[in-house]
């Protein structure tokens, strides 16, 4: 069956405490939260949202190679609901940005993680330098996170994947953006992104995750597979 990811809502902040803006999120579901922040900030200590439903870290913090990390927070098998909104806090103000999305199934099936890569991409746009690798299973979606924070204003954007939320104001954020894209085939896949006024930063953060469905064929498989790629030295 075919599984969708959507946003349910995006938050910024000045301080050390993010909220997304509320929104209606599916009964059952996987929940994703995409953070950005101030790498000066200390580190997470609350990451939750206001329907009691516990997140867990994926992978570590990966930088964005001007002062920032980026880092995705999940909860498997979640209760969603109306007005459903997601907090980080740090020790200190993190002028963070935070991304609540929700992957949902037409079948049976809640959807489960499969595969977790994070790295750091010194080339240039387009940042494009982190491929998920082989997928688990057929018909994944695949949620693709990027991190730049070298200037300007505009909104991140992609070649080959539908943005589902994005915030470019450099100058007030630690910022982000976030993407998705249905595979029907197990194939490796490299998201691709740009920010067309990032006023010379060059280096950006990436942190993608696959999403399987989890139904009687594959209930047993195992979870997270985590690998970081190396970082690209550029002379």
């Amino acid at each position: 069956m075919a599984l969708t990811a959507s946003l349910i809502g995006r938050g910024t902040t000045g301080g050390n405490s993010i909220t997304t803006v509320g929104g209606t999120s599916a009964g059952t579901a996987t929940f994703a939260c995409l953070v950005s922040y101030d790498a000066t900030a200390g580190a997470i200590t609350t990451a939750t949202d206001n329907k009691g439903n516990t997140y867990t870290a994926v992978g570590t913090a990966q930088a964005d190679g001007n002062g920032g990390l980026l880092r995705w927070y999940v909860c498997e098998n979640g209760t969603g609901g109306a007005g459903h909104t997601f907090t980080f806090t740090t020790a200190s103000n993190n002028f963070g940005v935070a991304h609540l999305l929700q992957g949902t199934s037409d079948g049976s099936g809640i959807p489960r993680l499969d595969i977790n890569v994070q790295g750091q991409d010194t080339v240039g746009q387009p940042w494009d330098t982190v491929a998920t690798g082989t997928l688990g299973y057929a018909n994944e979606v695949i949620l693709g996170a990027v991190a730049c924070n070298g200037g300007g204003t505009a909104a991140y954007a992609s070649s080959n994947m539908t943005v589902l939320s994005s915030e470019g104001d450099t100058t007030s954020f630690w910022t982000s953006g976030a993407a998705a894209l249905n595979q029907a085939g197990t194939g490796t896949f490299t998201p691709s992104f740009t920010q067309t006024d990032a006023g010379g930063g060059s280096t950006a953060g990436l942190s993608h995750i696959t999403l399987r469905e989890e139904t009687s064929g594959n209930a047993s498989a195992a979870g997270v597979t985590v690998t970081a790629a190396a970082s690209l030295i550029t002379g």
